[in-house]
């Protein structure tokens, strides 16, 4: 009897783990294979070149936190960094829009269908959620995900990374 309760006691903790951390590993994973494995500001600038434009840092209480943004406009790119207690500047959370012709892991991009979407991250949309609306997907949460924001049928844009606190 106890075996199967300790049993127990061990899958639903299992479970539980593997749906908290679903949603840091699709951001982690669609951000590294957006922009090609880089995770700091300097791989960035290997990979992308100097920014269109870069904000103020701005330091957010909530997480004590330095942030930027980075704007590559002609690439429809926008990187969102935060700066760690040892000073290095991090991906944060990345926006997509027209003219980008970046993909997600699942070959999502500006311009994509309503329906390849649907069909790419069925596994991690959940129909509950109607955060946003109707001409917004959710793939994992607003806490951390994917957000494809649909006009006209097609993705006009992605976000990867946490929408909401």
């Amino acid at each position: 009897m106890k075996k199967g309760i300790i049993f127990s006691i061990i899958f639903i903790c299992l479970f539980l783990q593997n749906s908290i951390f679903s949603q840091d590993d699709i951001v982690a994973v669609e951000s590294k294979f957006v922009l090609n494995n880089a995770v700091t500001s300097s791989d960035v600038l290997t990979q992308f070149g100097e920014p269109d434009e870069k904000s103020k840092e701005e330091l957010m209480e909530a997480d004590g936190c330095l942030y930027q943004n980075w704007y590559y406009r002609s690439k429809g790119l926008e990187i969102s960094f935060c700066r760690d207690q040892n000073k290095t500047q991090l991906v944060g959370n990345i926006s997509i829009y027209s003219p980008s012709e970046l993909k997600t892991s699942k070959g999502i991009g500006i311009g994509s269908s309503k329906a390849e979407v649907l069909k790419a991250y069925k596994k991690e949309i959940d129909p509950k959620n109607k955060w946003g609306g109707p001409d917004i997907i959710v793939a994992g949460s607003e806490f951390g995900g994917l957000i494809f924001d649909i006009k006209d049928g097609k993705v006009s844009s992605i976000f990867i990374g946490a929408a909401a606190e």
